[in-house]
């Protein structure tokens, strides 16, 4: 009994891996260019790295390397609608600092834009935005991408006259 306990535990497992490769487009598994927004007062407004994205099981593995400020994180993420990638980062060197991403592939699945959220340098709630391409150029235009997008939620706050301070 035991032993068909186990094997019908990763035999569920594999199935379940191999429905979400039948279900990812092909090229998502790569090294892909990425940069975010640091929203800190700094010269560089945008981290530029690589992010890994390999499949562990039922979940995306990401991982970044050669980022230009020197920031280490990873992460796990799942595939929805075929998609959107939805899933949590958590920095390398410090647990505290760990938070949220969505990303929207691109029709030509050449790209991702979305969003992190996450705490900032000080601990403070931060949100910004994230693009992975497939060639480094690519991220100016998934950059432009984002701005089309919509306005900021600074900008949605500002034209509806809404005050952060009256939430509270």
């Amino acid at each position: 009994p035991a032993v068909s306990a186990l094997l019908a535990y990763h035999y569920r497992d594999w199935q379940e891996s191999r429905s979400l490769k039948q279900r990812l487009p092909e090229s998502l598994i790569d090294t892909w260019y990425a940069a975010w927004q640091t929203n800190s007062a700094s010269d560089v407004p945008w981290s530029v790295e690589r992010v890994r994205i390999t499949q562990r099981g039922k979940r995306l593995h990401l991982a970044n390397s050669e980022c230009n400020n020197s920031y280490r994180w990873v992460g796990d993420a799942e595939l929805f609608f075929g998609s959107y990638l939805v899933g949590a980062w958590h920095s390398t060197k410090n647990p505290a600092s760990r938070g949220t991403l969505i990303l929207c592939l691109s029709n030509q699945a050449d790209h991702l834009v979305g969003f992190f959220l996450g705490p900032n340098r000080y601990g403070l709630r931060n949100y910004g935005a994230l693009v992975f391409a497939k060639e480094r150029r690519g991220l100016e235009s998934g950059k432009r991408e984002l701005a089309r997008m919509g306005p900021t939620l600074h900008e949605v706050f500002e034209s509806t006259g809404a005050a952060v301070a009256q939430w509270d």
